[in-house]
């Protein structure tokens, strides 16, 4: 018997020697599919985009938006790297649902600086409440002035 997760209600008719039919039931909670979490579907809106220096800026032309689906909630972390490797931003988006997603990053290292203009790997990575990991996504983006 395999059950998905949520809420169930099993009942059995048994009789006992004499004969007599007795009904049981029982409710049961399935609170994990013993799955990894997958994202899929991932795509940036804009492969190029332009960080905020100007607080009037508009946040759809100075921010990164990726798109994705996930399978059972999740946790996300970004992880930005220049093309040497190094990291340059990190960021935790916490227990988003399943289905489709949209996050954003603002071109920011953790200390709030602009990123020099270039080209970048944003890491994606889910991971639900059991510490079970979707495997890293790497995307290719770019930052101009």
């Amino acid at each position: 018997l395999t059950l998905d997760v949520g809420e169930h209600v099993i009942q059995a008719e048994v009789s006992d020697v004499a004969g007599t039919l007795v009904t049981t039931a029982s409710v049961i909670t399935v609170i994990d599919d013993g799955l990894e979490p997958i994202m899929s579907n991932i795509a940036p809106k804009r492969n190029k985009f332009c960080p905020a220096t100007n607080p009037y800026d508009l946040p759809e032309k100075s921010t990164l938006k990726i798109g994705f689906i996930l399978s059972k909630a999740a946790s996300i972390s970004l992880t930005a790297r220049d093309l040497a490797g190094n990291e340059v931003s990190t960021r935790s988006y916490t227990t988003l649902p399943p289905g489709e997603n949209v996050i954003t990053w603002d071109g920011r290292t953790d200390d709030n600086k602009v990123l020099r203009p270039g080209s970048y790997f944003v890491q994606l990575e889910a991971t639900d409440s059991f510490s079970r990991s979707s495997g890293v996504h790497a995307i290719h983006v770019k930052i101009f002035f």
